[in-house]
């Protein structure tokens, strides 16, 4: 099957990523696609509301907040490394590969009916 092979690429790649981390250049280039998300998403309402709630719930401290956007300039290849190990072990792997259903063929073809005259 395509997905089992596809399951086994994906571990694969995840096996590779946790022997060599990301480049500098994955790195440079996720830490400007998040930059960009999160500046877009601090533009809404919903982000503060969440931002309120965490501060709330698990009392943060505001600076935390303030030093959000420039958080992830921090981190290193190595800090990611780290981070993806400490969560991708193979004694944690859980593999599902879910396929279609493949439709019930019918035993038989059913009888052509005979156009009306």
């Amino acid at each position: 099957h395509n997905a089992h092979r596809l399951a086994d690429t994906i571990l694969e790649m995840y096996r590779q990523f946790a022997q060599e981390g990301p480049s500098e250049q994955e790195l440079a280039t996720a830490k400007k696609q998040k930059a960009t998300e999160l500046q877009s998403q601090m533009k809404e309402p919903a982000f503060w509301i969440g931002v309120m709630s965490e501060h709330v719930y698990r009392k943060r401290d505001w600076a935390d907040t303030k030093a959000l956007p420039g958080i992830f300039d921090t981190f290193t290849t190595a800090d990611v490394k780290d981070a993806f190990c400490r969560y991708f072990r193979d004694d944690s792997i859980v593999r599902y590969v879910i396929t279609p259903q493949s439709p019930a063929v019918p035993a038989t073809a059913p009888a052509a009916v005979p156009a009306a005259e």
